[in-house]
């Protein structure tokens, strides 16, 4: 990962945060939500995973995000809808 410091998009920062915190950063990797081309850098740089460790699971995660996506779309319909309304009302009242 050293190599790659330099390179990481978001600085050495945040993957020196993670790395001398001296845990599994799977998580961390997975709830920012990298692009296929962050997961193509991600395999020439892993080199396995530490023996009696504990390897999170990703599958919950992929179940989060839609939900969230419809979650977010409903409520953007919502205020829309509303400001439509109001602004119907609005529209009556000055005529």
């Amino acid at each position: 990962v050293t190599k790659y410091l330099d390179e990481h998009p978001g600085g050495p920062e945040i993957i020196m945060d993670v790395a001398s915190a001296g845990r599994d950063a799977t998580e961390d990797f997975e709830d920012t939500g990298h692009s296929p081309e962050a997961r193509n850098t991600l395999a020439k740089f892993f080199v396995g995973n530490v023996e009696g460790g504990h390897v999170a699971s990703t599958a919950s995660k992929s179940k989060e995000g839609p939900s969230l996506l419809i979650l977010l779309a409903v409520l953007a319909a919502m205020c829309a809808f509303a400001y439509a309304m109001y602004d119907s009302v609005n529209a009556e009242a000055a005529a």
